[in-house]
């Protein structure tokens, strides 16, 4: 799948992962992890057909969420999520990435259900990413 090859990119990237120590998840943060960390999603997936059928060319929307109890903490996680991903093309995990591109971005904050004034921090990102 090609989030694994998206996985490998981040999870290899030594300024991502002196924050996150590779806490890279799919759908949700689990129970026993902490924060900050990444949580990914696909959101939509698209398949290429032309006029001679089905071509391999396909193209998917994935969410990417940077978790942090800091503010400053999350946008420094996603600014460094789009310096690896946004505009990469080349070869990955045997996958061939034609292009990443950012399409879309918003903050969000969750607050803890006791009551307090602490909370979590999210900065979500939707790359469109085209591969073979």
């Amino acid at each position: 799948m090609i989030e694994q090859a998206i996985w490998s990119m981040l999870s290899e990237d030594e300024s991502l992962t002196t924050l996150i120590n590779k806490r890279i998840f799919p759908l949700k943060v689990p129970e026993e992890s902490t924060i900050p960390c990444i949580v990914y999603q696909r959101q939509s997936t698209t398949h290429i057909e032309t006029m001679d059928g089905v071509n391999d060319l396909k193209s998917i929307d994935l969410l990417l969420t940077s978790w942090s109890q800091s503010y400053d903490e999350a946008s420094e996680i996603n600014n460094k999520i789009g310096d690896i991903l946004h505009g990469y093309r080349g070869y990955v995990e045997a996958k061939e990435i034609k292009g990443i591109f950012s399409i879309s971005e918003n903050h969000i904050y969750v607050a803890h259900t006791d009551g307090s004034d602490e909370g979590y921090y999210g900065f979500n990102t939707v790359f469109k990413i085209w591969y073979v």
